[in-house]
């Protein structure tokens, strides 16, 4: 639709807006700070990341995440949380997962927002299901962009719990491409497993998820192989992983800052919060270093392994006595000199704090953290030393101290090189050759470190920096060079951002200030605009916030300006006036086709705008786009009035009674003031006595005599209105219920009107020339406000009060089928007609089932047939004197419940159905039900269950097949159906209770009580010659049963391809489990069960199993007990067993000969092959 003048003086005043901003920004000073826009979200804000293409802005807040255009206005907003979890139990991921813990609404907190735009992803990782990461798209982020896992998939726990799993654990994350442009996702998370703060309280239960969660991983973010999707990606898996040994957690609190990649390094900076309160005056601080593999082609083609290159240093902000021992946050800059031609050299720039709230900025020169590195390898190479140590902390490491090592020199091209694995112990071999012979470490060696060298590493003496500035409550830092300048942003912890201007030596040169929103704290991650320097982001505890920080705003001469409308449609702006330097910019609106949908029940949309110089938006706005049709749509019952009062400019075609949005063109006049609006007139009513009735006419004005209205009494229905001498009408109208009756009369018909305006003696009501005499007794009226007059399409006249009329009268005979409308008349004169036709049908019988149940009573019976539902009232009798209790009825079937048999034998007895109080309507010949003597319980087994319940419950009798439905429910412990098998065979599943204890069993057959031989009505017992059966049966609950391996081992290692075997010992227990009821499961593999005797069974798969890497759970179900007692690590490489250990014994057979070149003896090397796995034998001599 073209623009209306609305539109255009809504662009207008966005126009005014600009040039005023353009001219304020001439005037500011290069070191002002200025908040550009801002968006508010009403959760606490988690993370941000910044789009360097779209220049989106993706905010991930507590339980949301929203999508941001550059301007940080809303474009896509997703609910996240809360969800039902809890930290006790697996993520719903894990098809296999089962958890005995109650599950809570939770928060979920982001953990980790990273984008990957080579694959067009954005990856959001909350606390929720112990840390699971998704991939959404980047274009719409309520958008799955990758499914995981698949449908299907093999899934394991190390797959799905990735980043930490609690609010206040911490979690840093990059992303990052491999040689070979391999996708690849670094991880740093708190553990908070068992032993922690984080952990629920719950000691006596165990939970392997906390015990396997490395601290810093590297996973495959590769989303074309979806099988490997987040896995660590090296086998074997603890090569890529970081994992302090569960020992010595306590001392190792590891809370993560950040990690960002400096060259094709990943740094990632760290507290030790073991330490904290200690000693005020020791660093806590710690920043690793780990090789990304991100460079050129390496001799091998192996991926590197991260444990091999880790090596951590303390660093230190201060000196004795005054040491800021905790770091904040952390920025890499490349810093220049304005005196010098040098080329920039990088920093580390951090903020630290200690206690009291005082904090202060260090910078640390990137070259000393090499240099540093390097001479660790260096030292550690040479054997022991007070400067370096070997982590043994994690599960890697192999000791503290160094060993005296040396490189390994390249293979001649026509040498058989050995196999990678072997490296490490031809090294060792020879020592005693190195020793003579000693050649320094190669670069990389030194950057990256070797298989063959100890690892991972940590410096013992901290890197070391003053201060450069100090103030309280400092919580983030950014750096730029701006002209040769270095610039440092802090954010604070009440809402405040410092720029600082330094000099060459770090100096403080100036400083200016800007006060952000509501004095809250900022994010400790700032990062400036990707396109464009002279922004920074920055995120406060409610907002993301986008300020320009650097130089003034030039003229618009030579520069692209154009007008943004969001979602990549953007105009050409043009110069409109030019006042010396600002110039004022129109903006061309986008073409029709363009626009967005206007919303379901609204009549405009508000589309944003941004005015953009070089792609940089400089001040933004909004415009509307509306559609008149819709206001009258919308606004039914005022649709006039509502049209001519918008903010925009709308018109009234009478004609076509229409609202619609130009008058150009038009052969007719059409309204542009409410108050030529069709209307009426109000006028003052005379007080009416209590109870009496008058009728009321409704004068009208601005509406032609004789036009055909209608009235809305909003009740679904429209009634003909009835226009009198003048400018009145009289609405009335009429519904009947039911719609239908027996043609034998005597149906109930409700009637209902509005202004019939006369006493119930003086109405007559009739359906076509059948009279319906009233029942005065039910003649009532009432008042209804919620009313409205409509012509043949939309006149939208509000209506005053009016009297709703109800009468009830009982239909004649008819004598045929027919169908007529209901009129209610005075005197002969019609007053009100019905919209429905009321039917005289012959309601017919033809078929019900079942035809006999038990004396109790309680067979649902269906008849079926036509007109069923026909009259006011209907009744299934049984011998015409007892009621079977209708639950359904319809034109079809009727349902219905039959009562007890009046006497304790067997007997026939009639069905017949009667309509409206009429003679009882049944077939020829006449329906008979049998009732039969009451099914007989005999006994249930086993009559005990474990607590998990769903223990498989045998009862046992005769007489079934009288059974429609079966309830078994176990005094104070709770119910569960059953299932008919046979006729003398019922199967129950056991309710879940929640202590042990010993109970009763009662069952219901048919949803009546079973009461043993005692099961009639008048209590009269069975045949005197039949044994007595009891009504109640004990039935006790027990522990559920517990389950481990032969040596309660919780790792079982298992080599791919070979058959497996597990003997499961199942624990004392009173429940006499029987075969059938187990099934144990490796991974999504059913194993065969074979009992060894009663304490110990067998779990035997003589085939592949489905999965043939990573750690599969061992689960053991019985009923609706289910449970993991070990995992079954995939893996491990038997043929590499084999390769290593022929090698290792024909190197040792070598040597022996060497060794004994005077003497030789026959040595021989064998293989032992067990069921865990290869082991070589050792040569004799």
């Amino acid at each position: 639709m073209p623009p209306s003048t609305a539109d255009r003086s809504s662009l207008g005043l966005l126009a005014t807006l600009f040039a005023a901003f353009l001219a304020a920004l001439q005037t500011r000073s290069a070191g002002a700070l200025q908040i550009q826009q801002a968006f508010a979200s009403p959760n606490r804000t988690n993370n941000f990341v910044v789009d360097a293409v779209s220049r989106r802005v993706y905010l991930a807040a507590v339980n949301s995440l929203y999508q941001l255009n550059a301007t940080l206005a809303r474009e896509v907003e997703m609910r996240t949380g809360p969800v039902r979890d809890n930290p006790l139990c697996h993520a719903p991921q894990l098809p296999q997962a089962m958890c005995e813990h109650e599950k809570r609404l939770t928060d979920n907190h982001n953990k980790l927002l990273a984008l990957d735009r080579e694959q067009g992803v954005l990856l959001a990782c909350g606390s929720v299901y112990q840390g699971f990461c998704e991939l959404r798209s980047m274009n719409n982020v309520s958008r799955v962009a990758v499914k995981f896992p698949q449908d299907g998939a093999t899934v394991f726990p190390s797959m799905l719990n990735i980043v930490a799993n609690h609010e206040n654990a911490s979690t840093v994350g990059l992303i990052f491409r491999s040689h070979g442009g391999a996708p690849r996702l670094l991880v740093g998370a708190t553990y908070t497993g068992m032993g922690t703060e984080y952990f629920p309280k719950n000691h006596s239960k165990e939970d392997l998820r906390f015990e396997n969660t490395p601290e810093i991983a590297i996973r495959s973010l590769n989303t074309k192989d979806l099988s490997r999707l987040f896995t660590y990606d090296i086998n074997p898996s603890e090569d890529n992983v970081f994992k302090i040994k569960q020992e010595v957690k306590q001392k190792n609190k590891l809370n993560f800052v950040h990690a960002f990649v400096h060259k094709s390094y990943s740094y990632i900076a760290i507290n030790n919060d073991a330490n904290t309160g200690l000693k005020e005056s020791q660093p806590n601080s710690i920043l690793a270093r780990i090789c990304l593999d991100t460079d050129g082609p390496r001799r091998s083609s192996e991926s590197r392994k991260l444990t091999e290159s880790y090596i951590q240093m303390g660093i230190q902000c201060g000196s004795s006595g005054n040491i800021y021992n905790r770091l904040l946050s952390i920025y890499p800059a490349d810093i220049s000199d304005a005196q010098s031609a040098a080329a920039p050299e990088p920093y580390l720039f951090g903020v630290f704090a200690r206690a009291g709230g005082q904090s202060a900025v260090c910078a640390f020169l990137v070259a000393d953290v090499e240099e540093m590195i390097r001479q660790g390898r260096r030292n550690c190479s040479n054997g022991p030393n007070s400067d370096v140590q070997v982590l043994d902390s994690v599960i890697q490491g192999s000791g503290a101290e160094c060993e005296r090592k040396g490189p390994i020199k390249s293979f001649p091209k026509a040498t058989l090189r050995p196999p990678p694995a072997l490296l490490s112990l031809l090294m060792l071999m020879m020592t005693s050759q190195q020793d003579r012979v000693r050649a320094p470490l190669q670069e990389e060696q030194l950057n990256c470190g070797a298989a063959h060298l100890q690892h991972p590493l940590a410096l013992r003496k901290p890197l070391r920096a003053l201060p450069i500035y100090e103030a309280p409550g400092l919580s983030s830092i950014a750096v730029d060079n701006v002209h040769n300048r270095t610039v440092v942003f802090l954010g604070t912890s009440r809402g405040r951002l410092r720029k600082l201007s330094l000099l060459a030596n770090l100096s403080v040169a100036n400083q200016w200030s800007l006060k952000l929103a509501a004095n809250e704290p900022v994010h400790h991650i700032m990062t400036f605009d990707p396109s464009d320097r002279n922004y920074l982001y920055l995120m406060t505890t409610h907002h993301n916030v986008g300020i320009l920080i650097n130089g003034s705003v030039p003229d618009l001469q030579g520069l692209q300006v154009e007008c943004y409308y969001g979602v990549g449609i953007a105009t050409n702006a043009t110069v409109h006036l030019d006042y010396d330097t600002a110039q004022i910019q129109t903006c061309p609106l986008p073409p029709t086709r363009m626009y967005p949908t206007i919303p379901f029940g609204t009549d405009h949309v508000i589309v944003p705008v941004a005015i953009r110089v070089n792609g940089v938006a400089v001040v933004s706005g909004s415009f509307i786009i509306y559609e008149c049709k819709r206001t009258g749509q919308i606004h039914s019952k005022t649709a006039c009035t509502s049209c001519l009062s918008t903010p925009w400019r709308c018109y009234w075609d009478p004609q076509l009674n229409m609202c619609v949005s130009s008058k150009d063109n038009m052969p007719r006049l059409l309204l542009e003031n409410s108050s030529s609006c069709p209307s009426m007139l109000a006028y003052d009513v005379s007080p009416l006595p209590t109870g009496s009735t008058h009728v009321f006419s409704l004068k009208l004005e601005n509406i032609e005599h004789g036009t055909e209205l209608e009235c809305d009494f909003d009740d679904g229905q429209l009634y003909r209105a009835q226009w009198l001498d003048g400018p009145s009408v009289n609405c009335s109208g009429v519904t009947i219920k039911p719609l239908s009756g027996p043609l034998m009369g005597g149906t109930l018909l409700t009637v209902q009107g509005k202004n019939l305006g006369h006493s119930a003696a003086q109405l007559n009501v009739s359906i076509g020339d059948v009279p319906c005499s009233i029942l005065p007794q039910y003649y009532t009226v009432s008042v209804s406000g919620d009313a409205a007059l409509r012509s043949k399409r939309w006149l939208g006249l509000d209506l005053a009060d009016v009297c709703r009329y109800r009468l009830v009268c009982e239909t004649g005979t008819s004598g045929k089928q027919m169908s007529d409308r209901v009129t209610v008349s005075v005197a002969g004169t019609a007053v009100g007609v019905s919209k429905d036709d009321f039917s005289f049908v012959e309601p017919k019988l033809q078929v019900f089932t079942p035809r006999q149940g038990p004396l109790a009573g309680g067979t649902r019976l269906t008849i079926r047939g036509q007109f069923l539902d026909a009259g006011s009232t209907v009744n299934v009798k049984i011998n015409s004197t007892q009621n079977c209790t209708i639950f359904m009825l319809s034109s079809e079937i009727i349902n219905c419940v039959m009562p007890p048999a009046k006497l304790a034998v067997s007997e026939n007895v009639s069905v017949c159905v009667v309509y409206d109080g009429r003679s009882c309507l049944s077939t020829s010949p006449s329906f008979t039900f049998t009732y039969e003597k009451n099914p007989i319980i005999s006994h249930i087994k086993p009559n005990k269950s474990f607590l998990s319940g769903g223990r498989s419950i045998s009862v046992t009798g005769y007489g079934f097949n009288l059974v429609q439905s079966v309830r078994m429910e176990v005094s104070g412990v709770g119910q569960t159906n059953c299932s008919r098998v046979s006729t003398t065979l019922i199967v129950c599943q056991s309710p879940a209770a929640s202590q042990s204890q010993q109970a009763t069993a009662r069952f219901y057959l048919n949803e009546v009580l079973y009461r043993g031989e005692d099961a009639s009505p008048l209590g009269q017992g069975s045949d005197e010659d039949e044994e007595p059966h009891a009504d109640v049966f004990r039935f006790d609950y027990v522990e559920d049963p517990q389950f481990y391996t032969a040596n309660k081992e919780k790792l079982i290692k298992h080599h791919p391809g070979e058959p497996l075997i597990l003997i499961i010992n199942k624990g004392q227990s009173e429940l006499d489990l029987t075969l059938q009821e187990y099934s144990v499961t490796i991974g999504s593999d059913l194993c065969d069960i074979t009992f060894h005797n009663e304490q110990l069974f067998h779990c035997t798969i003589n085939r592949s199993l489905s999965a043939s890497t990573g750690d599969l759970p061992v689960t053991v179900r019985v009923g609706h007990f289910h449970k993991v007692i070990a995992m079954v690590q995939m893996g491990g490489g038997s043929e590499l067993a084999i390769v290593v250990s022929i090698v290792v014994c024909c190197v040792l057979l070598l040597l022996c000969t060497v060794g004994t070149s005077l003497i030789i003896r026959q040595h021989t090397c064998g293989i032992q092959h067990d069921s865990a796995s290869l082991q070589m034998l050792r040569c004799p001599g």
